[in-house]
């Protein structure tokens, strides 16, 4: 839903769309928790609500600095 909508989400509107899909909110609260850790999701307080995001543009940017870095280790141990 995030990446299809380009939208900013707090934890409870997650839990409730979690919660029509059958999903238990502490389930949905780990999971994002888990996506956040890994970078997969974006979040930031914003007053007093903490929303989360996760745009198809950051994911890109991610796998090519990932790919970046990649690269320049393969180039390194070449040179070894």
């Amino acid at each position: 839903a995030m990446h299809a909508e380009c939208g900013f989400y707090t934890l409870k509107e997650l839990e409730n769309l979690g919660r029509s899909k059958g999903v238990v909110p502490q389930t949905v609260k780990e999971v994002v928790e888990g996506l956040c850790a890994d970078g997969a999701v974006q979040n930031d307080k914003v007053g007093s609500n903490v929303l989360f995001w996760a745009l198809p543009s950051q994911q890109t940017a991610s796998l090519q600095e990932r790919k970046r870095k990649l690269m320049e280790e393969t180039s390194k141990l070449q040179t070894e």
